[in-house]
């Protein structure tokens, strides 16, 4: 006789259907028993071991969503009296004990940390809310000696987040002193570091990157602290205000312009040019928009204008468009820079009561591209714009020791700095330095977009703009008996 077997896997069911099998099989014609036998013994283990195992892997389940649920549940009721912080410019929550308050230092290490707003893209939280009193400046040396969870954001672009994964692994990697591993933070995927500095003992340090989208998050804490470890459980990724009705407007009545820009980014303004760029900055010379404006003779026609600023270009596009009721002339043209990314600009142009108004972004920092563009959208015209003179001159004493050529103009000034306006040419060493050398100025050395030159007891340093089109470029003078000998 041939017997066909089929074996299932235990269901809930399984329990009755193995005792089924038992009968029927034990009630077979006994002349089989000497095969049958071992075979009963083989299925009736199988079913035992899968039923077990079954149970057990059930039971654990259920063990391990209960110790989730009653974790969670504590910590809720933890914090539930506790106080949140809501950044909605660069999108994250945090709750804190009432007793204890967010911190920022933001670029400026010399000053004392500030309390954070909803636009401070570095915060921090003491583990001792007391030693707030006792920290005199943001300088890191000071900040070190006062455990703090630190939150770092940043925008994300597309490969950031991998790129910075993959890095974490190469460079580090599991071992004695540091160990790398993978999580969820708030069901962001998340890499988390912890360097031991000697091993076996209770000092950590941590370092957790969160992937949050539109925005990467940089969490550290300095030591072990079970204070800290609560406060970072209550982390959350939240929506970020990027829509217009959140930006902020700058007015600028020197320019006679308002300008709006997103609750992540910066605006700095002078009487003749403003920049606004993200923050925080990914290096020194990064990404940013720039505006100025310059007085023309009148009877100046744009086209021409924009023709003599292009010249030495590689355009690669050129047309018209109008914002908020004004007609601007368009171009897009590639660049060289050797102080800071390359590629291509766009720029804006129009002439409005005697003054041409320049609008400049690059467009290597694709990321940005987008909001820049909705940043030109907002540039509106203000009553405060005064009509310019047909001379571009504004009869400002320029540096000492310097005769500015009739193409260069000063801007604004204080006591030993002036802003130098030379129309679309700046260059620090190959159109600035030429000049003063004529005028007997030794050329001393360089920085990154800087020179220095000397003569009778004077250094002149000209930085340039960390704007493409460089407009303007700063003076300043100090005393020096030579070129190195301040």
């Amino acid at each position: 006789m041939m017997y066909s077997l089929w074996i299932s896997a235990p269901t809930e069911n399984s329990t009755h259907n193995s005792y089924n099998s038992c009968v029927m099989l034990l009630s077979m014609n006994t002349s089989q028993k000497g095969f049958i036998a071992p075979l009963i013994l083989i299925i009736i283990a199988v079913l035992v071991f899968g039923g077990g195992a079954y149970v057990y892997t059930q039971t654990k389940q259920v063990n391990q969503s209960v110790t989730a649920t009653s974790t969670a549940q504590t910590v809720n009721s933890q914090t539930s009296d506790w106080k949140t912080y809501t950044n909605y410019a660069f999108g994250f929550s945090i709750k804190l004990p009432p007793n204890n308050s967010v911190y920022t230092c933001g670029g400026d290490y010399l000053s004392n940390p500030q309390l954070a707003d909803e636009k401070s893209y570095r915060v921090f939280i003491l583990e001792n809310p007391t030693e707030i009193d006792l920290i005199k400046s943001c300088d890191y040396p000071e900040l070190s000696s006062h455990n703090r969870l630190s939150i770092y954001a940043s925008q994300r672009g597309p490969n950031d987040y991998v790129g910075l994964v993959a890095n974490w692994k190469k460079s580090y990697g599991d071992g004695e002193y540091t160990t790398i591993s993978e999580l969820t933070v708030d069901n962001h995927s998340a890499i988390l570091q912890t360097k031991v500095e000697i091993p076996n003992n209770s000092n950590q340090y941590k370092e957790m990157a969160i992937d949050g989208g539109k925005y990467l998050y940089i969490v550290t804490i300095d030591k072990r602290s079970d204070s800290l470890e609560k406060i970072l459980t209550t982390f959350q990724v939240i929506p970020a205000k990027d829509t217009f009705s959140y930006w902020q407007t700058l007015k600028s009545s020197d320019l006679g312009i308002e300008i709006g820009y997103p609750y992540n980014y910066r605006a700095d303004s002078t009487t003749t040019f403003v920049t606004i760029y993200p923050v925080p900055q990914p290096i020194e010379f990064g990404p940013g928009l720039g505006v100025s404006r310059k007085s023309v003779p009148v009877g100046t026609n744009i086209d021409t204008y924009v023709s003599n600023f292009l010249q030495s270009m590689s355009v690669k596009e050129r047309g018209t468009t109008i914002i908020n009721g004004i007609n601007w002339l368009k171009a897009r043209y590639e660049v060289s820079n050797d102080v800071g990314p390359g590629g291509t600009n766009t720029a804006y142009f129009t002439i409005h009561n005697g003054y041409v108004y320049t609008i400049t972004y690059g467009e290597a920092y694709t990321i940005h591209v987008d909001n820049f563009e909705k940043i030109v959208s907002t540039v509106k015209f203000t009553q405060a714009t005064s009509v310019a003179q047909t001379s571009p001159s504004e009869n400002k004493p320029g540096p000492v020791g310097i005769i500015l050529p009739a193409t260069c103009h000063v801007t604004s000034q204080t006591p030993n700095s002036w802003m130098i306006d030379c129309g679309p040419t700046n260059d620090a060493r190959g159109v600035f330095g030429a000049i003063i050398e004529k005028q007997g100025w030794k050329y001393c050395d360089h920085g990154l977009a800087s020179a220095y030159w000397w003569k009778d007891g004077v250094i002149t340093t000209v930085s340039e703009s960390p704007n493409e089109n460089g407009i303007p470029f700063q003076i300043m003078q100090g005393t020096s008996t030579s070129c190195f000998q301040q």
